[in-house]
This record gives structure tokens, sequence and C-alpha cells, in this order.
């Protein structure tokens, strides 16, 4: 029987690989087109320039217009009306100063800046006198630069959706395939053990009797490995992810209400981290992915990926890890210290880019 079902193997075989041949075709061919384009966006963004060259060598700079793309991260506020100042972060990481007579951007987008290059004499440092502006997530451009640069971009991206489709197709017929020799293979198993089965005496194991285990308690041990209790509830979205334990497995620590940056969620409770029994328990704050209750993962891009801590000790500090020439961490609006720490009391406001935090030490 067994020779049987091989034979009737070799008939799907070949059918598989002829299934796949001209798809994997497709694949390579929009593969191609796909480092075409890749290859026009790395000379597109060969001709920006990087902010790390004009901070190093500003007077080479000096009066020369420049380009720069990024993200907006914050506004300097200033007394002149006419006259504001906003600070953009390339891919880099890299901040530079921009000065603007019209309206400010975005927090949060990204856009294509160009226009010359001054010397600030009070903080000896370089900016950006814009000429022109232009969103790169699809807005309306301000100024006199064309968009050109967009709409190359939106066209790749609408090319890359064939590849994409063409992607998921093959995909889905490799999936198909695998899951067809599967459980073929699974069928002939079983034929093939069901006559040992029968043939065995009555004392012997039936096909659905598991094999005994050395340890009876090893796999509960296993589940209990010293890493706290399974999240009750994983809060995540384009914003936020956090752990949730099940009640009355974490001692709570307070909370921090969300004021502003980030959606559907509206209070993020604070627990005492599994294996942290001692006074002093350590909360971290960042873009950066971390450890269930170790860790609260805050998404926008205008929060450094290692923002700050929090340590809570009957009372609560916060520790500030963001310099100040991107965004540092803000108590009640006044900027933190690298490294400095600060106790903060119920009611205040902490600043992380463009999410707002107030501090509360119990539920409202």
């Amino acid at each position: 029987m067994i020779q049987h079902m091989c034979y009737g193997v070799r008939p799907l075989l070949v059918a598989s690989a002829l299934l796949l041949l001209p798809l994997q075709t497709y694949a390579q061919a929009d593969q191609s087109q796909a480092n075409q384009q890749d290859a026009g966006q790395q000379q597109t963004e060969q001709s920006t320039n990087r902010v790390q060259a004009i901070q190093n060598s500003p007077d080479e700079f000096e009066d020369e217009v420049v380009e720069v793309r990024g993200f907006v991260t914050e506004y300097r506020e200033e007394d002149v009306e006419t006259t504001r100042f906003y600070y953009i972060k390339d891919r880099y990481g890299d901040i530079i100063m921009v000065r603007t007579t019209g309206q400010l951007p975005t927090v949060g987008e990204r856009y294509r800046v160009s226009g010359p290059v001054s010397i600030d004499p009070e903080m000896n440092s370089p900016y950006i006198s814009e000429e022109s502006r232009a969103q790169l997530s699809g807005a309306t451009t301000t100024g006199t630069e064309s968009t050109d640069s967009e709409t190359q971009e939106a066209g790749a991206g609408t090319t890359g959706g064939g590849g994409t489709s063409v992607q998921t197709l093959l995909f889905v017929a490799i999936g198909a395939v695998v899951l067809l020799l599967l459980g073929l293979l699974v069928y002939v198993l079983l034929q093939r053990r069901q006559p040992q089965v029968s043939a065995q005496g009555g004392g012997s194991l039936s096909a659905d009797t598991p094999p005994p285990t050395s340890n009876g308690n090893q796999s509960a041990d296993e589940s209990s490995s010293g890493r706290g209790p399974e999240p009750d509830e994983v809060v995540q979205d384009e914003t936020v992810k956090m752990h949730v334990p099940p009640d009355n497995t974490l001692k709570f620590l307070g909370s921090l209400e969300v004021v502003a940056g980030l959606d559907d969620i509206d209070r993020i409770p604070l627990h005492r981290p599994p294996g942290q029994n001692g006074q002093e328990a350590e909360i971290t704050i960042g873009r950066s992915s971390g450890p269930p209750y170790e860790h609260i993962e805050l998404k926008p891009r205008t929060v450094s990926s290692k923002q700050a801590k929090l340590i809570h000790d009957g009372d609560c500090r916060v520790v500030n890890y963001a310099s100040k020439e991107s965004n540092p961490t803000r108590v009640n609006g006044e900027p933190v210290d690298l490294n400095e720490s600060v106790e903060i009391e119920d009611g205040d406001v902490l600043t992380m880019g463009e999410v707002k935090l107030r501090y509360s030490d119990g539920l409202v």
C-alpha cells in the first residue's frame, strides 16, 4: 500500500512544480523592478544633504542652499510673531533647527526642506532659513518647490502593489502545496501505524494513549518560569504597546493619564515588575520594545528609542535618557538634563516628544 501511496505523490509533486514555476518567474521580475525603484530612491537620497555634515562644518555650508529630509520633532518658542523655528530630524537621527516665516509644520510628519544655511550667533549653531517645504506623506507643498519627487514616490508605491500581489499569490500557492503534502504524510503514517496498534495485546498502549512522562509536573514547572504572570491583556495600536497583568497578581504603583499623543487609550497603569521585590521598582519608557511590565513602548517617531525610566521607591522619580538636542523628557514643561533624576508628584505632566502623560499615584 505504501508503494501505491508513493506513486500517488509523484503526480502531485509534478503539478506543484508546474504551478510554482510561473509564479516564481513573476516574482523574480517584480523583484528586479523593485531593485530599480530602490536604486532610484537611493539616488534621490544621495542628493539630499545630511544634517550631520552641516553640523560638523557649518562654515563650509554658510549661505549655501541645502536640502534635508526628516521628521519634525518640536517647535521653538520665540517672541517674534513673524518668525518661527522648528526642529527636523533626518533618517540618521541628526537634528537641525529651521527658521520659517510661514505656518509651522505638523509635529511627527515627514518633510523635505530647502534653504540657505545661517549660523545663530547666540547659540553658535547652524540653522536653515526655509525657502521651500514639501510634506512627503502626500500633503500640499509650500513655497516654490515642485512635487515631482513626491509624484515619483507615489508612483513607485503604486507599481510596487502589483509585486506584492504576485508575492502574496506565490506564498498562498506554496502554503497550499505544503498543506497537501503534510496531509498526505500524516495519512501515510496513520496507515502504517494502525496495524501495529491493533496487533498489540490487551495491556499494551492504544493509539489514543499518550506515553507516560518521567515527571508529571514538568510542564507545570516550565509554565511558571519566573517571568511573571501571563498578561491578562496586551494593549497595542499604532501609538502604544503595554501589558496588563491579571487582577491581584502584581502590586499597583500608580498610573499615567494620557493628555496628548496616544490614540484609543486613556491611562497606562504601573505595576511592580516581577523579580523587583526590593524597595525600588524600575519601569523604562521608549520607542523600542521591552519585556512585559518592565517597559512601556511609545511608538510616535518623536519619542526616543530609550526615552526615560520611572523609579518607584515609595516616592516616584523620572530619569531622562534623551539629549536636549533631540527631544528630552520634560516635567511640567521644564526639560530634564541627560541622565538627571527628578522627583515627580501626583498631577505632574511628563512630556516625551508629542506624548504628554500626567502622573497619578492612584487610579482616579
